[in-house]
């Protein structure tokens, strides 16, 4: 832990660094006598340090909480406790409402009052951030499903309109072809909002693993059965290569979601009259699933960021196919929960493999 106290009276900065002797915090301390330079030394640090600021509200030449606000300003979300005078209580307790996380009277200070507010200004800081965060995600996936699926009740909406119009001049033939285009769509839809499902019931700590022993082959057949019509209208070869009762332990409805996730996208990314592989490399302790594709391939500059969500991964198929992202995170959340893993190497333009490392047995 970093604590950095801004504080131009030397008298109050040696009593500041007499107190710390007496707590008990594994703390460095940077102390600065104005505004400028402890400003300075905090915007250069690096990103990943934790640090709290100990800010004196007197500063000259600024006047009462100038300074609170000029710190949050050039170093924006920091964690700060403000420092007052002698009854300036009502300063404190404003500068709580403009952001400081707790405010102490210098004539209180001491080295149990001292380390309880900063161990408590850190840990409310840090579930702040952690909010912060989490309703940014929240935002960001909401925002991109609620476009995918416009997209494909758009669609559903439109083909619809064209059986509609077709039935009224008989034509049987042509009906028959939009009716798996409305199925394709409905089933795209279907898995965006399972995902979606899922994924909320993972925030809110709903979703259970059940494990048991389950079938490679079955999982996989299952999975599958979801895109016949996908993979018709791609004319796509699957080449299936799993040994004879070939089983793993986990949750069955985890990892049903985690293969149609990646065969979805193998489908999704995968150019028309191509093949997808789905195979199953055992081994007494973890066995690998494996769904590759020889499509478009995953850029270099993506990867790190497949199975975070920290960076915008969405990217439209061969053909156009929408895609939010929130499959893979999903799918690597689920796979981390029923001691499992995802990996997966890929080359621009020669195509990628995702493999699910589980276990295969049920652990002693």
């Amino acid at each position: 832990m970093l604590l950095v106290h801004i504080e131009d009276n030397i008298a109050d900065r040696l009593l500041l660094k007499d107190l710390l002797t007496k707590v008990h915090l594994k703390a460095k301390l940077q102390q600065f006598p104005d505004l400028e330079s402890g400003v300075k030394y905090c915007k250069e640090l690096k990103a990943d340090i934790d640090f709290l600021i100990l800010l004196d509200l007197g500063l000259p030449p600024l006047k009462e909480l100038d300074a609170l606000d000029e710190v949050l300003n050039k170093v924006p979300e920091s964690a700060i406790i403000v420092l007052t005078g002698r009854g300036f209580s009502e300063l404190g307790e404003q500068a709580l409402k403009n952001g400081a996380m707790d405010f102490l009277e210098k004539k209180d200070l001491s080295p149990a009052i001292l380390e309880r507010t900063i161990r408590t200004s850190l840990e409310r800081h840090r579930l702040i951030r952690a909010l912060q965060r989490t309703n940014s995600d929240k935002d960001k996936l909401l925002s991109l499903i609620a476009h995918d699926l416009r997209n494909s009740f758009a669609a559903i909406l439109s083909l619809t309109e064209i059986v509609n119009e077709e039935l009224a001049r008989n034509e049987s033939a042509d009906i028959r072809e939009q009716i798996d285009l409305i199925q394709n769509s409905a089933s795209k839809a279907s898995i965006l909002l399972s995902n979606l499902l899922e994924w909320s019931r993972l925030e809110l700590g709903l979703m259970k693993a059940l494990p048991e022993t389950l079938s490679v082959g079955e999982l996989f057949e299952e999975a599958l059965g979801f895109f016949t019509n996908q993979i018709k209208q791609k004319d796509l070869l699957v080449i299936k290569q799993v040994p004879e009762d070939q089983h793993i332990y986990g949750d069955r409805q985890a990892y049903l979601s985690i293969l149609r996730n990646l065969i979805s996208n193998a489908i999704k990314f995968s150019h028309r009259q191509s093949k997808v592989h789905l195979k199953c490399i055992p081994s007494q302790a973890y066995s690998s699933l494996e769904v590759s594709d020889h499509g478009i391939g995953i850029p270099d500059s993506i990867i790190p960021h497949l199975f975070t969500g920290n960076k915008g991964i969405g990217r439209p198929g061969t053909e156009g196919e929408a895609s939010a992202g929130l499959g893979l995170m999903l799918s690597s959340n689920l796979a981390l929960r029923n001691n499992s893993r995802l990996e997966v190497s890929s080359k621009a333009d020669f195509g990628s493999t995702f493999r699910l490392i589980s276990p295969t047995n049920k652990p002693d």
